[in-house]
């Protein structure tokens, strides 16, 4: 039950009090107590802050009460220097249960919103083609980074056939933020297309919180530059003659634009150099695109030129093979030799020493790969250092193993010309052990067999010399020996008959 005299105010706190939004604002009264009570005094600040509570001595007489409050209030997207209006209670206690209040309305001004900034606007830099995408690009920034609306309206110069919304969020304040919309035009006009950049949310996007920018398109249709099927090619069959090392090759394409457009012809000759562009002046007539090419190598090359009046789509692409030949003729191998420790046969774990003389008439550089034909690796060589035109490997190998085997010889210089510049040689050996014949130790019986053998031819030039002296003999008596032995028989039969 309260007891005594309530407090009363002598003056209010101001009404209204008012204030900006993140300052200090104080509020002050007057009050007295006839009781001489001292007062407890409870600010309910109206922002959703805990109260604030102060409090007085005995308060008989007028006494004067004060305090402050920061309103640190949340800023709507996009909105700034706008009022909130709230209400401030302040309550008097005097402790015998006696309370009083006074109620005080509360203006806070926000403080300033700044408005978004529309940075660049931009898309084709060309006239572009019905059906043709583009790509529209916007920059813009926010002074305090808030969050952003972006609307795209296309007009037709009739009315605004389609619109576009795209939402960015918040970022650091004034930091650049991209955004990026395709759109294809279907058919040929004038086109004006309007950026609406707000960074307030609705009903609030109005200025100064929209601001707007546009960008004109023109689309027209236009055709495809005329461009002749065939590039032009002289000498129709080049060839690098072996003497002069190089063949010069012109090429040319014909081409015209009928809307008179500035015509571009890219070159790609297909041999590893950068592609090579040659420009029209513009105009209707026909135009002539010329290029010149100094070829040192043989090879088939695929030509090809791209002409085009810089339109999407109006890319028209020319190619044609051409092959470039040569006189250059191919290596040989003047010889190939090696030494054999059986002669005809090699031995086993025997090193073998080889030597190759290969000639080529243009001198060019040799690859060598020798297959020594038992399975183990082949050897590689590349040859260029001649002497007396020719050039001249050695090298050496070990057959582990007995067997026929068959040394092959891959040689080319990589040439395209006359003949096949990629060939090979075979040569063929065996890997034997030798024949060792068995040593045996004479007896008397090979030595006899031994003398008869040399007995024999010396009966038969004895048996000669005596045939010839007889011969001799019955001749100095006028006789043949023949005569002699047919007479010398029929006396001998005589002589058995008178028996």
């Amino acid at each position: 039950m309260a007891t005594g005299i309530p407090p009363y105010f002598v003056a209010e706190p101001k009404e209204p009090t008012t204030g900006n939004a993140y300052a200090k604002i104080t509020f002050t009264g007057i009050v007295k107590d006839n009781d001489s009570d001292a007062l407890t005094l409870t600010w309910e600040w109206g922002d959703g802050t805990p109260n604030g509570t102060t409090a007085t001595g005995p308060a008989g007489s007028n006494t004067l009460v004060t305090n402050s409050h920061y309103y640190n209030l949340t800023l709507e997207q996009g909105r700034g220097g706008y009022k909130v209006y709230l209400t401030m209670n302040l309550t008097l206690d005097d402790g015998n249960g006696n309370l009083v209040t006074a109620v005080t309305s509360v203006e806070i001004t926000m403080p300033a919103n700044s408005s978004p900034q529309i940075i660049d606007f931009s898309g084709p830099s060309v006239i572009i083609e019905p059906g043709e995408e583009v790509i529209l690009t916007a920059n813009a920034s926010d002074p305090e980074g808030e969050s952003l609306t972006w609307t795209f309206a296309f007009n037709n110069s009739i009315e605004v056939y389609d619109v576009i919304v795209n939402h960015t969020g918040a970022t650091a304040p004034s930091e650049v933020v991209e955004c990026i919309v395709p759109h294809t035009f279907t058919t040929p006009g004038n086109y004006l297309i309007t950026l609406n950049l707000s960074d307030a949310l609705p009903p609030y996007q109005v200025w100064p919180h929209n601001v707007s920018t546009n960008f004109a398109v023109t689309v027209v249709a236009n055709s495809l530059p005329n461009v002749l099927s065939t590039i032009n090619v002289d000498p129709d069959s080049p060839l690098v003659q072996s003497g002069v090392g190089f063949v010069v090759v012109n090429y040319s394409i014909q081409a015209s634009d009928p809307d008179g457009d500035v015509l571009t012809a890219t070159w790609d000759f297909d041999d590893g150099s950068p592609q090579v562009v040659n420009t029209s002046a513009g105009g209707t007539t026909q135009y002539d695109f010329i290029q010149q090419r100094s070829y040192t190598e043989a090879g088939v090359f695929n030509i090809t030129v791209t002409v085009t009046d810089g339109r999407v789509g109006h890319e028209v692409l020319v190619s044609r093979n051409i092959t470039v030949g040569s006189t250059n003729r191919p290596p040989n191998i003047a010889s190939f030799s090696y030494i054999l420790s059986g002669g005809v046969t090699a031995r086993a774990n025997e090193t073998l020493n080889f030597t190759v003389v290969i000639q080529d008439a243009e001198f060019d550089a040799i690859e060598v790969i020798i297959d020594f034909g038992d399975n183990s690796s082949r050897l590689y060589l590349n040859l260029s250092a001649y002497s007396d035109g020719n050039l001249t490997a050695s090298f050496t190998h070990v057959y582990s193993e007995e067997g026929n085997y068959t040394i092959t010889i891959l040689y080319t210089d990589n040439k395209i010309g006359l003949f096949e510049h990629s060939k090979n040689y075979t040569s063929s050996f065996e890997v034997a052990e030798p024949i060792i014949s068995e040593v045996r130790i004479w007896d008397w019986w090979d030595y006899f067999t031994l003398g008869l053998l040399c007995l024999i031819p010396i009966l038969v030039i004895l048996r000669v010399v005596v045939v010839s002296q007889r011969r001799r003999s019955v001749e100095a008596k006028g006789m043949t020996l023949e005569e002699w032995k047919l007479i010398s028989s029929e006396m001998k039969n005589g002589k058995k008959g008178k028996k």
